[in-house]
């Protein structure tokens, strides 16, 4: 499931790209259907906030979010922490990636296929919510808040240095 899921995320990122919105709004959703019987948390979260990225990029925004939300819930059936940090980073990452992008998409590191030229707005308030839940899970989930440094960096460049050392010393480390 995850694989087929990840194929037609990519069909509908395409057909989004070529102007081409409601047909990759359509593939999205057989993407999540397709997603809903992954079994592996991780790869579900994954699978997830790829199709979050790929209704963005064709403009449905309220879906993106939702299913951005998803991802984040699905990262709660992991049981080791790193990995549930990890999954976190990934998803904060493609968040802000999305947010009022409309030049290149740089791969998340989920192996989607970058389109040149493509657009994509997820900044909503609901959006930027996500973003915050995910990026404190992230953080919170991390046994050493520096091994994200790069996700929290592309949430809050100018405050990031001032953010970790302080989660660090909280932490006890």
């Amino acid at each position: 499931p995850y694989y087929k899921s990840e194929a037609l995320v990519n069909i509908a990122r395409a057909l989004a790209q070529a102007g081409n919105n409601e047909e990759a709004v359509k593939i999205a959703k057989l993407a999540n259907n397709a997603a809903n019987s992954i079994t592996d948390s991780d790869d579900k979260a994954r699978a997830l906030v790829n199709i979050a990225r790929a209704l963005a990029q064709a403009g449905n925004n309220e879906e993106a979010v939702k299913i951005a939300n998803l991802a984040i819930n699905a990262t709660n059936s992991i049981t080791e922490p790193y990995f549930k940090a990890e999954a976190l980073a990934k998803i904060v990452t493609t968040l802000v990636e999305n947010k009022n992008i409309t030049s290149d998409f740089p791969d998340p590191g989920f192996g989607v296929q970058t389109f040149s030229g493509s657009s994509s707005k997820l900044s909503t308030p609901q959006s930027e919510n996500l973003l915050i839940k995910a990026t404190v899970s992230m953080l919170m989930e991390a046994k050493n808040p520096w091994d994200h440094f790069d996700a929290l960096l592309r949430v809050a460049k100018s405050t990031a240095l001032a953010i970790l050392p302080l989660l660090y010393d909280e932490k006890g480390n």
